[in-house]
């Protein structure tokens, strides 16, 4: 089985998106929530495009940059979209705990890109 690469994952999901996007429209959802959730789609595939073209074009950068190894930034960054995002509903006083995440992250990534030179 070959392995997909960063830019096939990312059209997949896109294309699974699209999917969803027919299913709103077959269950007669308003054209609001459909036109949002389209755009993200389409937003998810110029990703794809964009991470497709940087592996193409500077195949050799691409190869290089350092990825993390653990999946501690991942969830961190998880976690400081989710209080982000909260705020951007709620009040802005629910962004301040993602400045602690947030620092962690930075110092992650830090010492990720610190290991990769070293």
């Amino acid at each position: 089985m070959s392995r997909l690469s960063g830019p096939d994952v990312v059209a997949l999901w896109g294309g699974a998106n699209g999917v969803l996007v027919a299913i709103l429209l077959g269950y007669g959802e308003s054209a609001f929530a459909t036109a949002l959730y389209a755009s993200s789609a389409a937003l998810i595939e110029l990703i794809a495009l964009s991470t497709w073209w940087v592996q193409r074009r500077h195949s050799a950068w691409a190869a290089s940059s350092p990825g993390p190894r653990r999946s501690r930034p991942a969830a961190l960054a998880g976690v400081v979209v989710a209080l982000a995002g909260c705020a951007g509903v709620w009040d802005w006083w629910l962004a301040l705990p993602a400045l602690f995440p947030a620092g962690a992250l930075v110092g992650e990534l830090a010492t990720e890109v610190r290991r990769a030179r070293s």
